[in-house]
């Protein structure tokens, strides 16, 4: 396994919501609306390739042996999950598994 550090209080916070209930912690969420043409496998490439560059798309939250709680784990390989609809759907996100990113092409009328 890749070295562990601390959960931070805000992946503490979303592990307790999931924990109570909650579908996927309460992720920050952003919206995009775009207009025109759209190539949505260049999309889903571009948000692979941010999930390869920054560490925190890539941190699952883990159980560690010798460690009570969870703690926080980079995967060195990224885990996007995409989804592309023709309408808004929720995917869930799970910090266990890594998949803590998602991206959504929901394509509207």
């Amino acid at each position: 396994m890749d070295e562990s550090t601390a959960l931070t209080s805000r992946q503490r916070d979303i592990l307790d919501a999931i924990a109570n209930g909650a579908p996927d912690g309460s992720p920050l969420e952003l919206v995009i609306d775009l207009d025109g043409p759209l190539a949505p496998d260049r999309l889903r490439r571009a948000m692979e390739e941010a999930a390869a560059t920054f560490d925190a798309l890539r941190t699952a939250l883990l159980p560690v042996p010798g460690f009570r709680t969870p703690r926080q784990v980079v995967r060195a390989e990224p885990l996007v999950a995409w989804m592309e609809t023709d309408a808004e759907a929720a995917m869930p996100l799970d910090p266990a598994t890594g998949r803590v990113f998602r991206a959504q092409l929901s394509r509207q009328g």
